[in-house]
């Protein structure tokens, strides 16, 4: 995944080893991602008071009582700890190992994708993984893009957090099949009539604060509602 603010590059990097002797590259089981941040300034937009986690208990207890386990002064390492380290705020700086469980396998989409008889996307990263960026690095109404999108988690999690988003995806039936993560309360005949119309080039716009789902043929059409994607699905 890739993402971009207009002023920042997220990229998630994926990690193999190369066995020398045979000249092959081998997939390593592994815990962890990198995730590299790029930006085009030395003073990017960032805003590190929207991450902001729960204190521990270690600094809950601190904080009701600072004198009693630290004094202001400069460490070994010259890192000067002053007393507004002893200040109650709003959370703690997030550590740069973001722990996020990936329960993408109860979600709406792997359940949609099931039920319309389709192969989801093989490499899904959970939607916290967005959302710290997203939340970190931009504002409301800010456009956010991901040119590798397959399952468009975060085209999906950007409307979440009203900001304009644009993704690109090479296979045409990801990108169709993306849609279902905005039918999330949708009922499965729906969710069919609007893939169908997808696949035969429809365009479908949808409304930002109330899924609409298409109505049959036989029932007339309502009047447009305004898209906060328009539109949201290209041919």
């Amino acid at each position: 995944m890739i993402g971009i603010t207009s002023e920042s590059v997220i990229d998630i990097a994926s990690e193999r080893a190369i066995d020398i002797a045979s000249e092959s590259v081998i997939d390593m089981p592994r815990n962890t991602h990198t995730v590299w941040w790029f930006s085009k300034t030395d003073n990017p937009k960032a805003d590190i008071t929207r991450v902001l986690v729960p204190y521990s208990e270690r600094m809950k207890t601190l904080l009701k009582d600072p004198r009693k386990f630290y004094r202001p002064k400069e460490r070994p390492s010259g890192h000067e700890i002053a007393e507004a380290f002893g200040n109650a705020n709003e959370g703690a700086i997030p550590s740069n190992l973001l722990q996020i469980a990936n329960t993408e396998s109860n979600s709406h989409y792997l359940r949609f994708c099931k039920e319309l008889g389709r192969e989801g996307h093989p490499a899904r990263f959970p939607a916290e993984l967005p959302r710290f960026f997203i939340e970190f690095l931009t504002d409301p109404g800010d456009l956010v893009a991901d040119i590798f999108s397959g399952s468009n988690t975060t085209g999906y999690v950007a409307e979440q957090l009203g900001r304009k988003w644009i993704s690109v995806e090479i296979d045409r039936g990801y990108a169709a099949l993306s849609a279902v993560r905005f039918m999330e309360n949708w009922d499965l005949q729906a969710v069919h009539r609007a893939m169908t119309a997808i696949d035969n080039g429809t365009t479908l716009n949808f409304h930002p604060a109330k899924r609409q789902a298409p109505k049959p043929e036989s029932e007339p059409a309502a009047p447009p509602l305004p898209a906060y994607q328009e539109p949201l699905f290209l041919k």
